[in-house]
């Protein structure tokens, strides 16, 4: 299930908490203010439509149907989903499927064209990301919450994903608001 608006405190009340398209609110409010100001000037109104791309789906597990036929890589894909954000490594995921990492890996990355290291660090920035656009907590909480010991590697880590610091992220979709 998806819905739209990315309101958290209606996602997260969801059971399951309910994924939803994130709107670009201050690109609609920008383009409805300047459609406005052209009607009152000319009169009439604007017959054409004008679209306005989403920003992203923030993933919650209303979406998070997984169809893996293969159980190991079906096992190893629920165990990061549910504790990418407890700091985990892949030897955590190798201790639960009783196979030899190689073979997880080979099989894993011909699931979802990533390896195991790339889902748990995804996992991870996609949380950070929205705590930054959700909540005002600090760095240091963000860092705790994400499975990063550390709010220095926590950045290093978001930049060099992103290219962009998780300060600069945040103030960019505070701006966009």
């Amino acid at each position: 299930m998806l819905g739209a608006g990315n309101a958290a405190r209606f996602c997260g009340v969801a059971d399951p908490p309910m994924s939803s398209v994130v709107l670009d609110y201050g690109r609609i409010g920008y383009e409805a203010a300047r459609r406005l100001d052209r009607m009152l000037k000319r009169g009439g109104r604007s017959g054409r439509r004008l679209r306005i791309e989403p920003i992203e789906v923030a993933s919650r597990p209303s979406t998070d149907a997984l169809v893996v036929d293969d159980p190991d890589v079906a096992a190893a894909a629920k165990f990061i989903r549910d504790h990418a954000l407890e700091g985990i490594k892949v030897a955590n995921v190798l201790e639960v499927v009783p196979i030899s990492r190689r073979v997880l890996e080979t099989r894993f990355r011909q699931h979802f064209g990533r390896t195991l290291h790339q889902a748990i660090l995804g996992a991870q920035l996609d949380r950070i990301k929205e705590l930054l656009r959700d909540t005002d907590l600090s760095m240091f909480q963000i860092a705790s919450r994400t499975g990063f010991r550390h709010v220095e590697y926590m950045s290093v880590v978001f930049k060099r994903e992103t290219g962009i610091s998780p300060s600069d992220y945040r103030n960019q979709w505070l701006e966009g608001r």
